[in-house]
């Protein structure tokens, strides 16, 4: 799934031991807000 790269920041500042592997060049960007599923660069 897609998540906003602000919200990625706020997981990984929440607690030191979160250890957030998030890779967002391996999901596609949402076409529009409800769409989960992204095209596969």
């Amino acid at each position: 799934f897609y998540l906003e790269q602000e919200l990625v920041d706020r997981i990984q500042t929440l607690d030191p031991r979160i250890d957030l592997l998030y890779e967002p060049v391996l999901m596609g960007r949402p076409r529009y807000q409800s769409h989960h599923v992204g095209h596969v660069p």
